[in-house]
């Protein structure tokens, strides 16, 4: 900034090449003093994006509360995401859109009501993950088929009670977009019984790709069960040949 000669010295509207060292030199017939300089640092207001550290995505959030970037609880020691504030049977998202095949990395931590208010992950619409109660900043990792795809983490509660501090954090979100084959994941809904006694089985998997699934009762021996080609992204498999009041493990290979 150019020297002032003015009494008084007003910074309006500060950015950053406002940013440094300022003094004061005071004049008379008798000489000069300066003063010692007095430090002006300009922050940059802190985004989501950047707490997310994943600048280079489009990001929006919403429900009943938006998420909101912040400096207490992180998993880089620096900044993250934490969910809106919000009460029962509301919600609090936060997304962004990829395009695939890739490889998806993020951490995530809850403080909240074991196994009911929940911070789910969501691919297309699609629940692969969830943490819930008082949880340490967690890795997670996901497989992102060809195609564009939505990415949505969604902080809900249900009807009643409420533990801990009510919220979820978000950080260190990491996209690598990749060529070649991806091996298929899958998701088992653990709301997916039905009352038939049968089980559903939501699997993703590259588009095209042929897969195997199979089932145990002991996890050592295993029956396959289906076998899908030409998968189309997200295929729905129900089980019809489980007992009511069993369980059956499930995994899921490529031939």
């Amino acid at each position: 900034m150019n020297a002032q000669t003015n009494s008084t010295l007003l910074l309006t509207e500060v950015a950053l090449p406002d940013d440094g060292a300022y003094k004061v030199e005071v004049q008379n017939e008798y000489g000069s003093v300066t003063s010692t300089a007095a430090v002006l640092t300009v922050v940059t207001p802190l985004n989501l994006a950047d707490a997310l550290d994943a600048p280079g995505y489009l990001w929006t959030t919403g429900g009943n509360s938006p998420w909101l970037p912040e400096t207490n609880v992180t998993a880089d020691g620096i900044d993250a995401a934490v969910s809106g504030v919000i009460t029962d049977y509301q919600e609090s998202w936060v997304q962004t859109v990829v395009n695939g095949p890739g490889q998806l990395s993020f951490k995530w931590k809850a403080s909240s009501e074991l196994g009911f208010d929940r911070l789910v992950f969501e691919l297309d619409g699609l629940a692969l993950a969830n943490v819930s109660g008082e949880t340490a900043w967690l890795q997670q990792t996901q497989v992102v088929t060809v195609g564009q795809h939505q990415l949505r983490w969604v902080y809900a509660k249900d009807g009643s009670i409420s533990a801990g501090q009510d919220r979820s954090w978000l950080d260190q979100v990491s996209y690598n977009p990749e060529s070649g084959v991806l091996q298929p994941v899958y998701s088992l809904n653990p709301k997916a019984r039905q009352r038939d006694g049968m089980f559903q089985i939501d699997l993703v998997g590259q588009l095209g790709m042929t897969i195997v699934v199979e089932g145990s009762f002991d996890l050592l021996n295993w029956v396959p069960l289906v076998t899908i080609t030409n998968l189309s992204g997200t295929t729905r498999y129900i089980d019809s040949g489980t007992p009511s009041n069993a369980k059956r493990f499930y995994r899921v290979s490529t031939p």
